[in-house]
């Protein structure tokens, strides 16, 4: 296990040192590291969740923003006033938690739960993230420049998801960035349910959501990705099962 692990964070470094290298014409220009938040944590967790997000928001002109590191100092700070990260931490706390509903996860807003908010936050350091375009950007994404980036740096993207070995992998509104790289043949066989598609490709998870930022209700879009990874653990992870009722 000593081995598997060190052979893992040497690879996770290796990928950082990768980012570094072909992005190094913007490391001058809000270049915002993504990836594993806390290695230890997401090596031990089952299962590894990883959320492919467009881009970053916000970044420092000549600075290098390293944001798995600033969420794994202060990971209930950092999230504060970003709506993005405030649903997949919900997301996540509610996956390690028995799949809790999302009005019985405890509200980030409520002051009688001071406590479970760190807890509910510091669950972020068991997942990964990556961005398509890894250059901060504004309070809205422009496609086509989403695009251009995934085209031009798509084999890092590839490797960022193969090293990263993750059981499951949220899509949030960036499937149609990948097109047939990611999933090829699978989409045929994919399921739709409450306006998310999902599909297995090599016993992986794959939930193509909206992106967690979007305007609209944030407890279906929740309990709509909870219910299909826990209809998918149900299914000994080989298949998703068709709800017979569903909890939204």
């Amino acid at each position: 296990m000593k081995d598997m692990k060190s052979d893992f964070k040497m690879r996770i470094e290796e990928i950082k040192e990768l980012v570094k290298r072909e992005f190094k014409p913007y490391l001058d220009s809000r270049l915002c590291l993504d990836g594993i938040i806390n290695d230890e944590e997401y090596f031990n967790t089952d299962p590894k969740i990883l959320w492919i997000l467009k881009e970053p928001y916000g970044g420092i002109e000549n600075e290098l923003c390293d944001i798995p590191n600033e969420l794994n100092k202060a990971p209930s700070d950092f999230i504060i006033g970003k709506p993005t990260w405030q649903e997949i931490s919900y997301i996540t706390w509610s996956i390690f938690n028995n799949f809790t509903p999302y009005n019985k996860i405890p509200d980030y807003w409520d002051n009688d739960h001071d406590d479970e908010i760190g807890v509910v936050a510091d669950y972020l350091k068991k997942i990964a993230f990556i961005n398509i375009k890894k250059i901060a950007g504004g309070t809205s994404s422009k496609s086509s420049i989403i695009q251009e980036y995934y085209n031009k740096y798509k084999v890092i993207l590839e490797k960022q998801i193969k090293e990263f070995e993750p059981n499951i992998v949220i899509l949030g509104g960036t499937l149609k960035y990948f097109g047939d790289d990611l999933y090829g043949d699978n989409l045929k066989d994919s399921t739709d349910y409450n306006d998310t598609c999902h599909f297995i490709r090599n016993g992986q998870l794959f939930i193509d959501a909206q992106h967690p930022a979007q305007r609209f209700s944030k407890e279906i879009y929740a309990n709509t990705i909870i219910d299909i990874v826990k209809r998918w653990e149900n299914g000994n992870r080989k298949v998703v099962t068709s709800p017979v009722s569903s909890s939204i």
